[in-house]
């Protein structure tokens, strides 16, 4: 599934990108390779999203994932905008890549808190492992 969203959004952005360049072009050559490796990257922020709502996977790497669909959602759009010249700077657009950074740090908060849990309880472990002694 996740490879089948990927490549439906890889076509349509390739699509668009070759369909009004000059093949030529280092431009033409940077908007073609930056879609695939975007779409490569998509794959396993998706499965890792899936693996969440099957409760597989903990809020850090949730977080994370969502962050890179973000990430992956707003350059589609940018480019998207910049093939037709409708994105400026200022745009809504720039909203999701803000989005991204906040979900990066709410995941990475996460993890920090996460950890920090476990280091407690690992001390706490050892020193009632101390008392008994």
């Amino acid at each position: 599934m996740a490879c089948s969203i990927s490549i439906g959004i890889l076509i349509p952005s390739l699509y668009f990108i070759l369909n009004g360049a000059d093949i030529n072009t280092m431009e033409t050559i940077i908007g073609t390779i930056y879609p695939a490796f975007d779409s490569l990257v998509i794959i396993p922020a998706i499965i890792g999203i899936i693996m969440f709502f099957k409760g597989q996977v903990n809020l850090t790497w949730t977080l994370i994932c969502m962050g890179i669909a973000c990430l992956f959602a707003a350059d589609t759009v940018f480019l998207l905008g910049n093939i037709d010249e409708s994105y400026h700077t200022g745009s809504p657009v720039e909203m999701r890549f803000h989005l991204n950074y906040v979900l990066l740090c709410f995941g990475m908060y996460s993890h920090l808190v996460l950890f920090k849990k476990e280091k407690k309880t690992h001390h706490d472990k050892s020193a009632i492992d101390i008392v008994r002694i």
